[in-house]
């Protein structure tokens, strides 16, 4: 009950800060997706990173169009939010945030390949976090949530606030 509070309040905070025009259609499974994926930056320290904030989703996938269309001229931390499509592991090393969906998911040692100690935070649709990735989706009873895998976080040097780490589930 305690989690499931948590969660509602990261959504919930999540949409305020940045306004509520965010969630300006109906809530999908994408776009809460979308929504995490905007959150999750928030509570990470990006103060050496220069300019912009770089989210990349691995291929075309519904959460991208929704990130494009909804973070436009968002800042996070003073810096610009970008969204982008990536199709290769290279493309990855320019990101801040790697977003990788389930039909993806074979591409994951790559990208941590190319992520490794560079960063980059590394979010999967499937629950990949024991296989490498920073943060994964979990649905359970039709209910979105998130596990962490802070050995991963810190190895990919990113300072995580600890509130993150209390809204999830921590491995």
């Amino acid at each position: 009950m305690r989690e499931r509070r948590l969660v509602l309040l990261f959504i919930l905070l999540s949409i305020g800060v940045g306004g509520t025009q965010f969630l300006h259609a109906q809530t999908t499974e994408e776009k809460m997706k979308a929504v995490f994926l905007y959150s999750f930056t928030k509570y990470v320290d990006w103060s050496q990173s220069d300019g912009e904030i770089i989210i990349g989703v691995y291929g075309n996938n519904a959460v991208l169009d929704i990130l494009q269309t909804d973070l436009k001229g968002k800042k996070i931390q003073g810096k610009n939010v970008v969204t982008k499509s990536i199709k290769t592991s290279p493309e990855a090393q320019g990101c801040q945030v790697i977003y990788l969906p389930k039909s993806n998911s074979s591409k994951l040692s790559e990208v941590i390949t190319a992520s490794e100690k560079r960063g980059i935070l590394v979010v999967t649709e499937e629950n990949l976090v024991r296989q490498g990735a920073g943060i994964s989706f979990t649905k359970h009873s039709s209910k979105l949530g998130f596990i962490l895998n802070k050995k991963v976080l810190e190895t990919n040097q990113l300072k995580v606030m600890t509130a993150l780490y209390k809204m999830g589930k921590v491995i």
